[in-house]
C-alpha cells in the first residue's frame, strides 16, 4: 500500500480484467495492447484524442472495464522515459476529473514493445503514479492500481520492483506505506535517456524471445546499462529515425545474426558506420551469414546459459566494471 492505495501487477490478458477505468495511450496511432483493446472494442480512430487530449468511452464492448480511457500522446518515438511518467501521472489526474468514484485503475506497461528498457520504464510508470497521489489529484474511492501484463516473466520482474519500492518505504502508522522518498524515483524518467545503454538487433519471433529475456538482459543489466531494441518488423520513417538516434548514443550494439534478418543488418550497418562497438552472436548450428559478417568475429553459443556466459564474459572485456 501507498498512502492507502494499493498498487499491484498481474499477469493477465488486459482485455479481461474488470475495473473502473482501464487507461491506454494513443500515440497518433493504435500500436500494441493499446491497438489491440481498441480493435475488441469497436472503437473509431476518428474519435481518438489528438495529443494532450483524452477520450473516455463508457462500457466499451468485448471489454471487462466499466470504462476505457485513452490519453493522446505523442508519436510513438517521441514517446520515452520521461514522457511514460507524464502519461502515468495524466492517468490518474484524468481519472479523477472525469471517473470520481473510480476504485480501480487498470494500465499496462508502456515502452519495452518499441525499444525502451523494460525495468526503467515500468520505474517511470510507477514514479509518475506517485506523482499524482503526492499532489491529491486521485479519486477519493480509489483504492488499487493495477498493472496488467501479458508476458508472466515480465510480470514477475515488475512485481519484484514494486516489492523493492515497498521495503524502502517507510510505515505510516495507519496500516498504509508512505510513497517511498528515494533518489530513484525523484530522478527516473527525467534523466533515463541520458543513461548509458546498450542497442540490441534481432529478430523478434518466438524461437529468440527466452534468449533476449534470460541471456542478453540480464548479461547487458549486469553490466550497469539500458537494454534496448526496436521491436518494428518494417523500418520506415520515424521508426528508422529512432533507431539511428539510440545506436549512435549507445555504448555497445548486440546483435543476434543466426538468420539473413534485413533489419538486423541494417542496424549493424549503421552502428558500423558511426564506430560503435559490437558484438556479434549467433547459434552454433547456423551457417547462415552474409559474406561482410562472416569475416567478423562472432560469439557461437548453443544453450540460453551458455550464450549467458559467454556474453558476459565479453562484455566484462569490452565494458568497465560497474
Amino acid at each position: 500500500m501507498f498512502n492507502g492505495i494499493e498498487i499491484r501487477v498481474l499477469a493477465e490478458d488486459v482485455i479481461l480484467h474488470p475495473a473502473s477505468v482501464l487507461v491506454l495511450k494513443y500515440a497518433q496511432s493504435l500500436h500494441g495492447a493499446d491497438k489491440e483493446v481498441a480493435t475488441v472494442a469497436n472503437l473509431a480512430v476518428k474519435n481518438m484524442p489528438m495529443t494532450n487530449q483524452h477520450s473516455l468511452f463508457p462500457a466499451p464492448a468485448g471489454v471487462a472495464a466499466d470504462a476505457l480511457l485513452f490519453l493522446g500522446v505523442g508519436p510513438l518515438h517521441q514517446f520515452g522515459y520521461r514522457q511514460i511518467r507524464e502519461f502515468a501521472r495524466r492517468a490518474l489526474l484524468v481519472t479523477f476529473q472525469e471517473m470520481s468514484n473510480a476504485y480501480e485503475v487498470a494500465l499496462t506497461l508502456h515502452g519495452p514493445g518499441y525499444g525502451l528498457d523494460e525495468l526503467e520504464a515500468f520505474e517511470s510508470e510507477v514514479a509518475g503514479l506517485l506523482d499524482a497521489v503526492r499532489e491529491g489529484h486521485v479519486p477519493e474511492a480509489l483504492s488499487r492500481i493495477t498493472f496488467v501484463e501479458r508476458s508472466a516473466r515480465r510480470a514477475r520482474m515488475m512485481q519484484a520492483e514494486l516489492d523493492r519500492l515497498h521495503e524502502s518505504a517507510r510505515p505510516s502508522g495507519q496500516g498504509s506505506t508512505r510513497i517511498p522518498d528515494i533518489e530513484r524515483l525523484r530522478s527516473v524518467g527525467y534523466d533515463s535517456s541520458a543513461k548509458s545503454h546498450a542497442f540490441v538487433a534481432m529478430p523478434f519471433n518466438g524461437d529468440l524471445e527466452d534468449h533476449y529475456d534470460y541471456a542478453i538482459l540480464p548479461s547487458v543489466r549486469g553490466r550497469g546499462l539500458l537494454c534496448e531494441r526496436v521491436d518494428q518488423q518494417k523500418f520506415t520513417g520515424d521508426v528508422i529515425e529512432y533507431m539511428k538516434g539510440r545506436i549512435s548514443s549507445a555504448t555497445i550494439l548486440l546483435a543476434e545474426v543466426s538468420s539473413r534478418n534485413p533489419n538486423v543488418y541494417l542496424e549493424i550497418g549503421f552502428a558500423w558506420g558511426r564506430s560503435i562497438p559490437t558484438v556479434l552472436i549467433c547459434r552454433e548450428n547456423s551457417e547462415d551469414l552474409a559474406f561482410d559478417i562472416r569475416s567478423q568475429r562472432v560469439i557461437r553459443y548453443g544453450r540460453i546459459k551458455d550464450l549467458e556466459a559467454k556474453l558476459n564474459a565479453e562484455l566484462g572485456d569490452l565494458l568497465p566494471p560497474r
